[in-house]
């Protein structure tokens, strides 16, 4: 089935996603949302460096179509430029057969195109981990779900180790303890001092975990989104909890400079 949302299938999808075209409906939706009309797509233009909408280039005419149409192998492209700069353009190529439509082609790829959206954890993540979330993102943009989730679950672990590294003394768990402890328990142990989201979803590494040991690229793809978003929201937590205590030492450190200019004692 097509999605609703069409910008997911330029924007989120991996090459060689594939939806199953069912009936007449099927071949209107991808005709009149994907083929024909007008678009329009709000993401990072990587030649400009800086966010922006591009609008898709002429429509494509006003044909009836119907599942006649996918008898024969069909190839078709879809191009963009950006309003910024008409010159900056992005090129989407869908393949039609077997009662199926495949992306088979996009450029600037989802990794380009998103990886700036993500510098922003690098406050957050040490160069290695951001290393890793980016090659996540890119092995699913090239239809490799099994590698993306085995990425995914390495950042996932990393931030409950380094929790662990950095509230130890607090929690009263020795190390040999809590190495041997599953997962489920060493977020449990640690639950006070990881971001809400995570403590309240633990099951994130599960689903992680599965995905590695039984599931099969296609599944590992369709669910990336939903993980990927999950360790999005550990990590926005994790920058909001930075940021305030940035904001709280800047703060403070300020009032100080107040009081020793003026004095503690003086009325203002």
């Amino acid at each position: 089935m097509i999605p609703e949302n069409i910008e997911d299938i330029f924007l989120s999808d991996g090459l060689y996603k594939s939806y199953l075209i069912e009936s007449n409906d099927d071949v209107t939706s991808i005709i009149s949302n994907i083929y024909m009309n007008l678009i329009k797509l709000d993401c990072h233009c990587t030649q400009c460096g800086r966010d922006s909408t591009y609008i898709s280039a002429q429509n494509q005419g006003s044909r009836t179509y119907s599942l006649n149409w996918l008898e024969n192998q069909r190839v078709f492209m879809r191009h963009f430029y950006c309003s910024r700069v008409i010159e900056h353009k992005m090129y989407f190529i869908f393949l039609v057969t077997d009662n199926r439509l495949i992306k088979v082609g996009q450029y600037p790829s989802i990794a380009d195109l998103t990886s700036p959206k993500f510098k922003k954890y690098l406050k957050v993540l040490n160069k290695l981990d951001y290393h890793e979330l980016s090659k996540a993102i890119g092995l699913a943009s090239h239809g490799i779900g099994i590698g993306s989730f085995v990425y995914l679950r390495r950042i996932f672990e990393k931030l409950i180790f380094d929790a662990y590294e950095q509230f130890k003394s607090n929690i009263g768990v020795n190390e040999d303890e809590f190495f041997k402890s599953r997962m489920n328990d060493k977020i449990f142990i640690l639950q006070e001092y990881l971001p809400r989201f995570l403590a309240e979803n633990r099951g994130i590494y599960s689903i992680l975990s599965k995905g590695i040991h039984e599931l099969s690229e296609d599944e590992c793809l369709e669910l990336f989104p939903v993980m990927l978003i999950s360790i999005e929201l550990i990590l926005d937590e994790k920058l909001e909890a930075l940021e305030r205590t940035n904001k709280i030492k800047s703060a403070s450190k300020s009032i100080s400079n107040i009081l020793s200019k003026f004095g503690e004692g003086s009325n203002f």
